[in-house]
């Protein structure tokens, strides 16, 4: 789908607003001061916040739309009524809204309402496999899932959930207000709890070994790992300020700590913790793609490589709620202009 003049006018005067800090990374143990992570070098951002010593990107010939920092910004979808969570399949985008869940091709094309959530409030935690989207209503204390070939929902377990994650058989969510940690096989059957001492769980991830979450706790959160084959869990870091985002690659966890306004890093098999990013204003929600961490701070969405150095802020509107990544964009959701009802966007950022 083409972006509309006036679309494209909205991207570019939102993304002038977008502010940010210098960022350098550091390496910290659980008990030593910061170190610098790139050998002493310093690692100021260029003046218009991009890293100089990467490769240049190039905005591709066949952007259908707005080119911007060598970058095509495509909006994929306009006009949007509180867009909260965002998932991506191999071919398409799906989101939730005050009115449902909703879906549009990674291409362009009409958006669509996959299911209606009216009366359940916005998606508070979304995620999708190439079968069916999970979800949880903000409102509606229940796990929900719905065929993506059909739409029809079906009610898989009450109770509140704050984090979603799939592996290729099984469901795990978190329920941040009591600690816990559940899942259930995808096929069907009664939950079972995974743990039920987790403080505040705010984001989940898993790989075929262990379960990761974040402990949303102020000055005492922490990063921690539990054996899927049973075992006792692991913190992997201690003394965080509000750890939220968090995502792994083949090697790290990566997770963003709120007040601390820091991104870090840890070795999946644990050792100190590093500081990739340093001065980001309130990071969350946070992707990460093998080479590079993508977060939302400072109202924008900022980018940093995986083994430090610089970070970039990319082009973007003033109010991104949520994000994802490909193999060759940056997606992501914005409220619209000062939060207004009815004017968020889902962007498409080419390349990354």
């Amino acid at each position: 789908m083409k972006t509309t003049f006036w679309a494209g006018l909205l991207v570019l005067a939102a993304a002038a607003a977008c502010g940010g800090h210098s960022a350098r990374g550091s390496a910290q143990n659980s008990g030593g001061q910061p170190t610098s992570a790139t050998g002493g070098t310093s690692n100021d951002v260029g003046a218009a916040g991009r890293d100089t010593r990467e490769p240049p990107v190039r905005c591709p010939a066949t952007c259908p739309s707005t080119c911007q920092d060598d970058r095509c910004v495509e909006v994929l979808a306009a006009n949007l009524r509180s867009p909260t969570a965002l998932a991506l399949t191999r071919t398409a985008a799906y989101f939730s809204t005050s009115i449902g869940i909703m879906t549009v091709g990674k291409t362009g094309g009409p958006p669509s309402v996959l299911v209606s959530t009216m009366g359940e409030g916005r998606a508070a935690a979304l995620a999708v496999d190439e079968t069916y989207a999970y979800w949880s209503g903000s409102y509606d204390s229940k796990l929900m899932r719905a065929a993506l070939a059909t739409g029809a929902p079906e009610v898989l377990a009450e109770g509140s959930v704050s984090a979603i994650a799939l592996d290729s058989t099984a469901i795990y969510w978190s329920n941040w207000q009591d600690g816990t940690i559940w899942t259930m096989p995808k096929s069907g059957g009664a939950p079972t709890v995974v743990t039920a001492a987790a403080r505040h769980p705010s984001a989940l991830a898993i790989d075929a070994n262990r379960i990761y979450w974040s402990e949303d706790v102020e000055a005492d959160g922490a990063v921690v790992a539990l054996p899927l084959g049973g075992g006792p869990p692991v913190t992997l870091a201690a003394a965080q300020d509000a750890p939220r985002g968090l995502a792994l690659d083949a090697t790290h966890v990566f997770w963003t700590a709120t007040f601390d306004e820091t991104v870090c890093r840890v070795p999946l098999a644990g050792g100190p913790f590093e500081v990739l990013s340093k001065g980001t204003t309130y990071p969350e929600r946070l992707v990460v793609d093998g080479a590079s961490v993508y977060w939302i701070g400072d109202y924008c969405i900022q980018k940093v490589r995986s083994s430090g150095g610089p970070a970039q802020r990319l082009p973007g509107d003033e109010f991104p709620h949520d994000l994802a990544v490909d193999e060759t964009s940056v997606y992501f959701l914005n409220d619209g202009q000062g939060g207004l009802e009815g004017n968020g966007t889902l962007i498409k950022l080419t390349p990354k």
